[in-house]
């Protein structure tokens, strides 16, 4: 991490209300990695992926299904949720169909104790020979790990800023006990709000009375009047929780 960039997130996390002017240099930051560091990025990706999968099989999520056969024996599968690789590639189906054995060999089918305590090994065994681990460059990681990590939090961060910096929203008014009409900023979201344990998809910010008498609040020259206060509000009633990882 360079001194330039240091600075920068030191200060956008003591005072939020310099991400407009701060946020150009981030997004170059996430362009230049991209660029310089592509290499460090993928191996760890290969890393993360690695551990997630090996996390994942210890408790796979899957059913069991018997599938009759005419000629022979039926066959009992397992239908394994999968979001992970088959031999590199992640394909467009979530489930996988594993071969887990044949009634011949448990005539209860799917009533045996000793087939339901050996599917799950069964099932990690196929997917660690059909999607092994990735090989890792080790020293890269060890090098690279801290910035990367960086990285990720500053591009994950884009949504939101791009969020507050442009906010999405439609106008609506209703009318308070005074009979007074209020404008209302209804802004798409789907980041994190005080006293919500879940993203809201929309807020509601109320910009104050129609003193001068909007009618069509449809109207884009109304709505770019109100784009500036609206941005304002987010940063008011939404603080800007911006704690980058690794930051010395």
């Amino acid at each position: 991490m360079t001194n330039k960039l240091t600075t920068i997130c030191k200060q956008l996390k003591e005072d939020s209300t310099l991400l407009r002017i701060i946020n150009p240099a981030l997004e170059n930051y996430i362009s230049n990695c991209e660029n310089d560091n592509s290499h460090s990025i993928l191996n760890y990706d290969k890393w993360i992926m690695n551990s997630q999968k090996e996390n994942y099989l210890k408790n796979p999520i899957y059913t069991l299904h018997e599938v009759k056969n005419r000629e022979s024996a039926n066959t009992i599968v397992a239908k394994v949720k999968w979001i992970y690789d088959i031999k590199g590639v992640v394909g467009k189906s979530k489930v996988i169909s594993v071969f887990i054995a044949s009634t011949a060999k448990f005539p209860k089918g799917l009533k045996d104790k000793e087939l339901l305590n050996n599917a799950p090994n069964i099932i990690k065994e196929y997917f660690n020979k059909v999607s092994p681990p990735f090989e890792i460059d080790h020293n890269d990681l060890e090098q690279n790990k801290e910035e990367v990590e960086l990285y990720y939090y500053i591009k994950n961060k884009q949504p939101e800023i791009k969020a507050r910096l442009e906010p999405n929203f439609y106008l609506s008014k209703n009318k308070n006990q005074s009979n007074f009409e209020r404008i209302i900023a209804n802004v798409k979201w789907g980041f994190p709000s005080p006293n919500s344990e879940k993203p809201k998809r929309y807020i509601t910010l109320y910009l104050g009375n129609n003193k001068l008498h909007y009618k069509d609040l449809k109207d884009e020259n109304v709505k770019n009047e109100f784009n500036s206060m609206v941005s304002d509000l987010l940063y008011k009633q939404i603080p800007f929780d911006f704690n980058p990882p690794n930051l010395k």
